[in-house]
């Protein structure tokens, strides 16, 4: 926030004021805008702070502790701010919009304003009368009646000192002979207006004013062949948040996507909270066919398997011979009776009885039983 105090406050018309501000000599930072943009302002009204409008600066960025505003007088604020008095605090914020002015980017221009839609342009025309730039602006101003023409003053001086500036006033009704500088034509800005302004090289056009002069505007530029991307515009009309260029509203912007940002974040950390906070999964993709869930029917094939195993051992006909151990008594009797001889007594094997011949039975579940 930047602070300003009054120095002038001045009616251009019977329904337009200029006020003009000077940097507070406590405020060591210049405001620093481009030529078209504006600011918001507000005063100190009985003892306490006004809400804060949005209106374009008048002045050039060439005067750097200087700013100046004007505005049609038709609201509560706006007559206010035309009582204020020299001396007054006003508190500037800003600056906003994207309706800027370069003259070695943009070119050869035409400034096209309907109404109060001039205000940003004189922004324009005094930044490059200031800085003598080569480029060649022609400026057709839109108004109803010459009684209200604000800054013809201003702009008869401004084309004295630029001989690249020329003024076209469009007037839609009434007399136009108290208008000696510049071009003069009686009724609205027309096709055939904007064609002889179009003679020559490519030119940037800005057109400034309301919705509908707007809208109009672009259609016949359009229709005479001018591209649409060297067509900027800016509707207008006073207010807090009535100004719209490419990036007018970007303090709204900048808080809506802030906002969304920090709504995603918490998002994003509440599912990754949610998602540490569930058990893990006891079954897997990976999962092959033994796992303890999925066994029983391999268990069955395993005993069928070990059955019938032990089933062809016992049908065997070459079965091994088995020996048979001494009784307990004998070898009790052996030990307690001094040996006779030292020979070596041989293990006498018996023949292993021939095999009993069993009868086996197959269940349907596929197990094999023998008897």
């Amino acid at each position: 926030m930047h602070i300003y105090r009054v120095v002038a406050n001045d009616r251009l018309t019977p329904s337009t004021i200029r006020v003009t501000l000077e940097l507070d000599a406590k405020n060591k930072r210049p405001f620093i805008f481009s030529p078209g943009q504006y600011a918001a302002i507000s005063f100190l009204r009985n003892g306490r702070p006004s809400v804060a409008r949005c209106f374009s600066i008048v002045s050039s960025p060439t005067r750097v502790n200087q700013l100046q505003f004007s505005m049609r007088t038709h609201g509560r604020f706006t007559t206010a701010l035309a009582r204020v008095n020299i001396g007054d605090v006003v508190q500037v914020r800003g600056p906003y919009g994207g309706f800027v002015f370069d003259p070695e980017r943009h070119g050869d221009s035409i400034f096209i304003a309907g109404g109060i839609g001039i205000t940003p342009f004189m922004s324009m025309v005094q930044y490059a009368t200031d800085t003598q730039s080569a480029r060649k602006v022609s400026l057709i101003y839109g108004v109803q009646s010459q009684d209200d023409v604000p800054f013809h003053v201003d702009l008869d001086a401004l084309m004295a000192r630029n001989p690249n500036l020329d003024v076209t006033y469009a007037v839609s009704k009434g007399a136009v002979d108290a208008i000696t500088v510049g071009q003069v034509v009686n009724g609205r800005v027309n096709t055939d207006l904007l064609r002889s302004k179009l003679i020559g090289t490519s030119k940037t056009v800005f057109i400034c004013g309301p919705p509908a002069f707007m809208n109009g505007m672009v259609k016949s530029l359009t229709g005479l062949g001018v591209p649409r991307h060297q067509i900027i515009t800016e509707a207008f009309n006073q207010g807090p948040h009535r100004q719209t260029g490419k990036v007018a509203s970007w303090p709204q912007n900048m808080y809506t996507l802030g906002a969304l940002g920090v709504a995603i974040g918490s998002l994003a950390i509440m599912v990754i909270d949610i998602m540490k906070s569930l058990p893990s999964t006891p079954l897997t993709a990976t999962e092959g066919p033994n796992t303890p869930l999925t066994t029983s029917g391999q268990r069955e094939k395993d005993l069928d398997a070990l059955v019938n195993g032990l089933t062809e051992n016992l049908n065997r006909p070459n079965s091994p011979t088995v020996g048979v151990a001494p009784t307990t008594t004998q070898s009790t009797a052996s030990s307690s009776t001094p040996q006779q001889s030292t020979t070596p007594t041989p293990v006498v094997s018996t023949p292993a009885p021939a095999p009993v011949q069993q009868k086996c039975t197959t269940s349907q579940s596929g197990v094999t039983t023998c008897v």
